[in-house]
């Protein structure tokens, strides 16, 4: 009886993975389309023949996509890389600091969740304003590499570290960032490598802030550019299904390479929620 909901369990995902794949697949065959193609008759799914035409005439548009690439790697590598280093720091103190209003501290974290991002647009562009931020990649680098989320999901992550190691290295003196540096960060890899992966795929996906700070085309990032083929009379769908492959690649290698330590930093950032 096992075997059976076993066995028909994999089958649903089977099914569940190939429903969910069709957009994808759909995407990057249209990619290698003429405009003719896609709107011919009868539909195939298949190119006949492949054509590269799609990704050629990108630059047709006005769009450096070299420069695009760039604006947007700058931001998503740095953002996250503050991510990891202000969520893993506030994290461990606030699963295993011992200091008054760590609770309190706490919950406002946890109430900032119920906040829409969108209420929060508006004060924001004027912080940004009054720092000089506005057209300005670090205006979208510094917002980023601030979140609540991410604090509370290293927060728990850090309570599931046994406290033997760190009592440990105090019985052994040594200091607060001793311990942090040479216990608490080795044995975070997993939360490490999801943080990454986390923030490197939500701003490297990002539209609403760019569209709020940049209105310099040459600091667009691949969302707004990606956007910019759309305002055009006449949208040469082959074209923007080849950006839109580009624009998914990196998103889709991180999550290749470091699903491992990706579903351990989730599993283990996620057992108390």
């Amino acid at each position: 009886m096992i075997e059976r909901y076993q066995v028909l369990y994999k089958v649903i995902t089977i099914i569940l993975m190939l429903v969910f794949s069709i957009p994808l697949i759909w995407m990057l065959l249209g990619s290698f389309k003429t405009m003719q193609q896609l709107y011919g008759q009868p539909l195939s799914i298949l190119p006949n023949p492949f054509t590269l035409e799609g990704y050629t005439t990108i630059q047709s548009h006005n769009v450096n996509i070299l420069q695009v690439l760039y604006n947007t790697f700058f931001v998503a590598i740095l953002a996250a890389l503050l991510t990891v280093a202000t969520s893993v720091s506030a994290g461990y103190a606030l699963a295993k600091g011992k200091f008054r209003g760590r609770r309190i501290y706490h919950r406002i974290f946890l109430m900032t969740l119920y906040l829409s991002s969108q209420v929060l647009m508006v004060p924001l562009a004027m912080i940004l304003k009054d720092l000089n931020l506005m057209n300005n990649l670090w205006g979208l680098i510094v917002p980023a590499g601030f979140s609540s989320t991410s604090i509370l999901f290293a927060t728990e992550y850090m309570r599931s570290i046994s406290n033997e190691f760190i009592e440990s290295a105090q019985i052994d003196g040594a200091n607060e960032f001793t311990i942090f540096w040479k216990i608490v960060l080795p044995l975070s890899k997993p939360l490490i490598a999801a943080l990454l992966i986390f923030s490197i795929t939500w701003n490297w996906n990002n539209f609403v802030l760019p569209l709020i700070v940049i209105n310099n085309s040459n600091l667009y990032t691949i969302q707004l550019s990606l956007s910019s083929f759309f305002s055009e009379p006449n949208v040469m769908w082959n074209e923007v299904l080849a950006f839109s492959v580009i624009a998914s690649a990196l998103p889709f290698i991180l999550f290749l390479f470091f699903q491992r330590l990706f579903m351990q930093g989730i599993m283990s950032g996620g057992t108390k929620y």
